[in-house]
């Protein structure tokens, strides 16, 4: 397979860095990039048909809107450190987390991306201005190392819990915690979060596993009334423990 070549919709790169653009390409829906390491092209894959790619090795996007406006469905980048502005603008996805990003430079990062609810970069310095506006779905923002830059969460109307650090930043939307005067209920969340999310999904697994166990031996025993009234406890119990740990919601 050669270079650039697209095989069944899948565009296959092989250089750790890649000057050609393909905007608006509608016969690219993956692309296999195993040695890219840096993209400097602005809009390179903006307004393509791209759900997946493949690129463990990309650390950096210094060009603009270069995935804006794809049909994008996941975020696997374990190695990106950098971002430019709109990059990742008006797409599909419901959950990203990005574990190895640090910076984000202008603003509009992930500009109009209505289904994304769930956001996470653990390592991140500063969510940039505008960076989440228009994401009317975003409920869940993990960044305890982040500063928040000015109108980052533009009509975020639904944001319920947020991990960052604390610092006054400007918006005017009128929608958001901030300008509802809610955010401080928004980072409460956030600390209830932080505490639970460290044992969440140890807890989740423990209950799933004794609320089967009990279900087979009252089942055994054939107390199905006593079985259903147990049930239901274990359920509200479980449904306690998931409202602050939403990585499972979302995976």
């Amino acid at each position: 397979v050669e270079h650039g070549q697209i095989i069944h919709n899948c565009l296959v790169l092989k250089t750790d860095c890649c000057p050609s653009i393909y905007t608006s390409r509608k016969n690219i829906e993956f692309v296999f990039a195993p040695e890219l390491k840096q993209i400097h092209e602005d809009r390179m894959f903006c307004d393509t048909d791209i759900k997946n790619v493949y690129m463990p090795k990309l650390s950096a996007i210094s060009g603009t809107y270069c995935f804006d406006q794809t049909k994008l469905m996941k975020l696997d980048f374990p190695s990106l450190k950098t971002i430019d502005g709109r990059v990742f603008g008006m797409n599909n996805f419901e959950r990203v987390n990005l574990p190895s990003l640090l910076t984000m430079t202008n603003v509009n990062q992930f500009f109009g991306c209505s289904k994304l609810k769930y956001f996470e970069a653990v390592n991140l310095q500063l969510i940039g201005s505008n960076c989440f506006g228009q994401c009317v779905s975003l409920k869940v923002v993990n960044a305890p190392k982040a500063q928040i830059g000015s109108s980052a969460f533009f009509q975020c109307k639904k944001l319920e819990v947020l991990v960052a650090r604390d610092n006054d930043f400007y918006c005017n939307c009128k929608v958001c915690p901030k300008c509802k005067r809610m955010l401080e209920k928004c980072f409460l969340n956030g600390k209830l979060f932080t505490e639970m999310g460290i044992h969440g999904k140890i807890r989740i697994k423990c209950i799933s596993i004794q609320k089967e166990e009990l279900k087979k031996f009252l089942e055994k025993q054939q107390n199905l009334v006593l079985v259903g009234e147990l049930l239901k406890k274990f359920a509200e119990l479980e449904k306690f423990v998931l409202k602050f740990c939403q990585v499972d919601v979302y995976e």
